[in-house]
């Protein structure tokens, strides 16, 4: 059974009294509860054995997402698999019909556990791989296109680009708080200081030019429709060189679908795919429209350096609840790799 430790009696209490209260006494378990590591959103969750079925269940803070945001994810994650996607988490609906159970400030799903897992470490990915991720997001983006089809295909300027302007815009506008605020923790983690003043260095530098290339395709439209929206490499499952799941689509929503490929090979390094071969592996399964090679370049380098103001702020300024020194120490260091830092 994967996880990381059994259930601390406190988790086994809180554990029992969800499964209880949101679905009932129906996947009474086997034997040991584990509890799953905590992930960068906060989210907390358990495995066990119920019957002949390993089962999950997670609770994501509701601050982050909501009800009724996690319901239309679940719903996507059906649509998906009635039309054959069985990689994506299927949830266990309550027996009031719903799939999701609220309380203790958290959104709660029960999930039948996925196979397989995580490659190690994620961020490498071989040639083999990486065409097979993109096959395989082509195909659900086309399976995705009838669930909401009051957005489906339609034209319109990108919503990831508005995204990223507006958070490019408000870190400009706090750079010199984070600066200062970096500088005034270094007593208590000298090499993780370091490196985000480093970062921040380089960004006061580099702003600017990566403000104006996203602002430059602002308004070049592209068909929307359902889409995962945040693929990383660390949540994709596989079974000997099969994929066989991803678990986490918490983020899923409406966006130009091929922005999940470039969120993937964003956080891969030594990619092994150009990006004419990655662009014509999708195509394939999924038409692009011209125009598409347009936006890759804004979109890399704006993410890149919005994940490292994220981490930046949420590992040194205001550390994240959920989120252990060690994780942010990590991602602080494989985000100073990507650019260069040491």
């Amino acid at each position: 059974m994967r996880g990381r430790s059994a259930a601390s009696p406190m988790d086994r209490r809180r554990f029992d009294e969800v499964l209880q209260r949101g679905w009932g006494s129906r996947l009474r378990p086997n034997g040991a509860v584990v509890a799953l590591p905590r992930g960068y959103s906060g989210m907390i969750g358990w495995r066990w054995r119920s019957g002949e079925c390993d089962w999950v269940l997670k609770g994501q803070p509701a601050e982050r997402i909501s009800e009724e945001q996690l319901a239309w994810v679940h719903g996507l994650c059906q649509h998906a698999g009635q039309r054959g996607i069985r990689w994506l988490p299927q949830p266990l609906a309550r027996p009031t019909g719903q799939t999701v159970y609220t309380a203790w400030e958290r959104c709660w799903e029960v999930q039948k556990a996925l196979p397989g897992l995580a490659h190690q470490p994620p961020e490498r990915m071989d040639r083999s791989r990486l065409t097979q991720v993109i096959q395989t997001l082509a195909q659900l983006h086309f399976a995705l296109v009838d669930y909401a089809p009051e957005a489906a295909l339609k034209a319109a300027p990108v919503p990831a680009v508005r995204v990223r302007l507006r958070r490019l815009e408000e870190y400009q506008s706090q750079l010199g708080q984070l600066q200062r605020e970096v500088s005034r923790r270094r007593d208590g983690d000298h090499e993780r200081c370091a490196l985000a003043q480093r970062m921040l260095e380089r960004f006061s530098h580099e702003a600017a030019a990566c403000y104006r290339s996203l602002r430059a395709v602002a308004e070049l439209s592209m068909p929307v429709g359902p889409c995962l929206r945040d693929v990383r490499p660390g949540d994709i499952l596989w079974e000997e060189d099969e994929l066989s799941g991803f678990v986490d689509p918490t983020a899923a929503g409406i966006d130009f679908p091929f922005i999940d490929v470039v969120r993937l090979v964003g956080e891969l390094e030594d990619v092994p795919l150009d990006w004419a071969e990655i662009v014509e592996i999708y195509a394939r399964a999924y038409p692009l429209p011209v125009g598409v090679d347009r936006l890759i370049g804004p979109l890399l380098e704006s993410s890149r350096w919005i994940s490292v103001l994220n981490w930046i702020r949420w590992g040194v300024v205001q550390p994240r609840r959920g989120v252990s020194p060690e994780q942010v120490r990590e991602r602080i260091r494989q985000l100073a790799r990507r650019l260069g830092i040491e």
